[in-house]
């Protein structure tokens, strides 16, 4: 079975062509020195590939043996922070081996702060917390880190909003539209804004604060015309209007809604309901 592993890092130059510019100016000490640099960077790339080569080939705890050799017997090498990284990486997905993640994960941060990985890294810790080990204020906490540490826009929106969710799993409502409206705030054009407007919307829904949850659909609807939610915000103006006890703008908004709605059954069955409730003849 073939296995990547993802979010490796780019291969970074090797030294071999410094070594080989610097000759002429370096002394025989020096030159013995850069030699066995040199020779440390070629080990550690051959036990890189025989990780991956072991990995390809589902071998993951004889990949993870290879890749430690590298940590602990290369740790200045370029692939050191590399090989980190994949130890961490098999331990979740292959190994599922969550605590051995974490601490993996912990010691690629503290051991290469500069490393690029860093972020994939904590990301993998919260998700941790969050996915596998179901320990949401820890996952919240981890998250944060995570959106202090990141420059990529798209992944801090991305993590606000898990973060929004996670604290609905702590039926934690307020906090979690808070979040969600902090991402509508700080980036209202991205990819994550439509959805939590409609987060927004269905937590006040589930709270019967009927009003809130309608002004929240409606703002999806103005303001993210395209959204792929469109529909469902839709349908949920109708039930705010049926919940509130407006029998006939709810009809009227089921009827518009339904030639858009994905499942139009559902939709066909609050149309029917409230035809009978207003004693309305189908078609009428």
């Amino acid at each position: 079975m073939s296995v990547s592993l993802p979010w490796r890092k780019q291969k970074r130059r090797s030294r071999t062509a410094f070594v080989a510019r610097a000759v002429p100016a370096v002394g025989l000490f020096l030159l013995i020195v850069l030699g066995l640099a040199v020779g440390c960077s070629n080990g550690s790339r051959k036990l890189l590939e025989s990780a991956e080569n072991r990995l390809r080939q589902g071998d993951y705890l004889g990949a993870v043996q290879n890749y430690r050799t590298i940590v602990e017997d290369y740790s200045k090498s370029p692939e050191a922070d590399d090989a980190y990284f994949s130890i961490g990486t098999i331990e979740v997905l292959y190994l599922q081996d969550y605590q051995g993640a974490l601490l993996t994960f912990r010691s690629l941060i503290r051991d290469y702060p500069k490393s690029p990985l860093l972020p994939k890294a904590q990301q993998w810790i919260a998700e941790i917390y969050d996915q596998k080990l179901h320990r949401p204020q820890t996952a919240i906490a981890e998250y944060q880190k995570l959106v202090e540490m990141t420059d990529d826009p798209a992944l801090r929106d991305e993590i606000r909003y898990r973060v929004g969710e996670t604290y609905v799993t702590l039926n934690d409502l307020d906090q979690a539209r808070a979040e969600w409206e902090e991402l509508l705030r700080d980036s209202p054009s991205g990819a994550r804004a439509d959805n939590a407007l409609y987060r927004i919307g269905t937590t006040f829904f589930l709270e019967q604060e009927y009003d809130q949850a309608l002004k929240s659909y409606e703002r999806l609807v103005k303001n993210y015309p395209d959204s792929e939610l469109r529909a469902e915000a839709l349908a949920g103006i109708a039930g705010c209007y049926e919940e509130m006890d407006q029998p006939e703008t709810a009809l009227e908004k089921y009827r518009e809604v339904e030639p858009l709605y994905p499942n139009p059954g559902v939709i066909q069955l609050k149309i029917k309901s409230l035809e009978e409730k207003l004693g309305i003849r189908p078609g009428e």
